[in-house]
């Protein structure tokens, strides 16, 4: 099994829940990116006749969690608030994020390496299920940090793998 972690940027900014039958609306080369690999995984595994799995991941945190590129909402918005930083959230003034814990996307992971052929050759949404509302700061603007905003939903891929994460964000 090909085993592909995507991510829910791919869905842009939206105040609806997000489910994998959700549109696909990229803000981003990133977003763009990972769109062209998940169809690009899909037609290579089709002719070479490989299982493959799509997870779309939601902002996944846990212990030492960088990034090189400032992609990690959690961890830049830490370091700002440790450095002293002004913060510039680029929202419509309601801002809402799912996180999950490392270990709970991992477990997921190992689950789908079990999966039954009929649920093989999906993409599916890897999400704690909870959305929170990230507080919004108005300070001189220094970097944008966010670029999008969404719901939740455990949707197929909470059912499809039995797993429902223990790890809440508070």
């Amino acid at each position: 099994i090909f085993i592909f972690t995507s991510s829910a940027s791919v869905y842009g900014s939206s105040l609806k829940k997000i489910t994998e039958n959700s549109a696909i609306n990229p803000l981003s080369n990133y977003d763009i990116n990972k769109i062209l690999c998940e169809n690009y995984i899909k037609k290579f595994c089709n002719i070479n006749k490989i299982n493959y799995l799509i997870f779309r991941l939601s902002n996944i945190y846990g212990a030492q969690i960088q990034t090189k590129n400032n992609r990690g909402f959690l961890f830049n918005f830490i370091r700002k608030i440790y450095t002293n930083s002004n913060i510039l959230l680029n929202t419509n003034g309601k801002y809402y994020r799912d996180y999950l814990y490392i270990d709970d996307c991992i477990k997921g992971l190992e689950k789908a390496m079990l999966l039954k052929k009929k649920h093989l050759d999906k993409t599916y949404n890897l999400f704690y299920g909870k959305s929170y509302i990230m507080p919004i700061f108005k300070p001189l603007p220094t970097t944008i940090l966010a670029l999008f905003s969404f719901i939740a939903s455990l949707g197929f891929g909470y059912h499809v793998l039995m797993h429902l994460p223990s790890i809440d964000f508070r």
